[in-house]
Parts: C-alpha cells; structure tokens; sequence
C-alpha cells in the first residue's frame, strides 16, 4: 500500500507543478523542449550544462510536448504537420521522423511505458477527454477508459504494472489508477 500511496503523491505533484519547461533525456544531460520561433513552435534540444540549442524539428507547423524514450535513442511528440495535431516520434538525432497516430486528434504524448513499447495520451476525439495508448513499433492505438467524465493526465508507474490518470467521471478530479489494458480503474485519492 505504501508504494501504491508514493505513486500516487508523485503523481499528485507532477499534475499539479505545472508544465516543464524541458524534458531531461534518462541516459545524458541533454534536454528536449519546445521553443517558439518565429510564427510556429519547433523541438530543440539543448545541453543541461548550457550552450546554444539545436532545433530537432523544422517544420513549418508547430510541434510540441517532447518526451524522451526511456533508452533515449528517441523523442515523442506532438505536431500539427498534417493539419490535426498527431502524435508523431523522432530518433533522438532528428533522422527518421514519423507519425504514430492519424485521425485521434492527440496534442501531447503523456510518457512512454518503461519497456519503450508504448506511449500513453489522452485525446477528445469522442468528444471528452479519454486515454489512449499507441503502439511505437506498429501505431496501433488502444483506447483506456470509456465514461461521460473527463480522463487526462495519463502516467505510467516506474515498473509499467499500472497508469495513473486523473478523471472527473464522479463530479470532481480524483486520482484513479488502472492496469495497462484499462482494466482495473479504480480511484486512489479520497472523495
């Protein structure tokens, strides 16, 4: 139960802190961020320990909300290049750019699970927000949760074994945690 409770006051805190300003890769010290530059935003990464940025992306579209892969050979991100924001990935080089998601209307990857096989996001395509998982190799996306409340925030536990996600399907936000396939969703946080 206690690491069931760390999860969720982890969770609690990093929904709560506000958008990050960039993105730390997990094997070096570089960052990913979003900058705007000109008329549209653009991925940059830039070294934690300074110097000048080097733009990943260079469309003329806006893209946004890197995460890094958990091995860091790659980014996810968010990009308006085909008209509707998409979820799309990139080699951590800027080679091999590529969409993961068409027609779901997904603007931000929320986090990769621990094996780098999946990436879970939220998207209002039905209407409401609900969650969402594609997968990287195939771009075959799951939906997670199904209900009239709003679903968002999706975060992956450190060993992939649940998500935790905040919903308003019972009138107000609570925590509620789920197993990857969705099955499982149950709130965590007091009403």
């Amino acid at each position: 139960m206690r690491s069931r409770l760390s999860f969720a006051v982890a969770t609690i805190a990093a929904l709560t802190a506000g958008p990050a300003i960039g993105h730390p890769n997990p094997s070096s010290t570089t960052l990913a961020f979003a900058s705007k530059q000109g008329d549209n935003w653009d991925i940059f990464l830039a070294s934690a320990h300074g110097g000048h940025p080097t733009p990943l992306t260079r469309d003329p579209s806006n893209e946004r909300f890197p995460v890094w892969s958990p091995d860091g050979r790659r980014i996810a991100y968010g990009s308006e290049r085909d008209g509707a924001w998409e979820l799309w990935v990139v080699d951590a080089d800027g080679r091999s750019a590529r969409s993961l998601t068409r027609g779901i209307v997904a603007k931000s990857p929320r986090g990769w699970s621990p094996d780098g096989t999946r990436i879970v996001f939220e998207s209002e395509r039905d209407g409401n927000a609900e969650i969402y998982f594609v997968t990287v190799a195939d771009g075959r996306v799951t939906r997670l949760t199904s209900n009239p409340g709003e679903d968002r925030s999706p975060s992956w536990s450190p060993d992939g074994s649940k998500i935790a996600f905040v919903s308003t399907r019972d009138g107000k936000s609570d925590v509620f945690l789920m197993n990857p396939d969705g099955t499982g969703q149950a709130p965590i946080t007091p009403n």
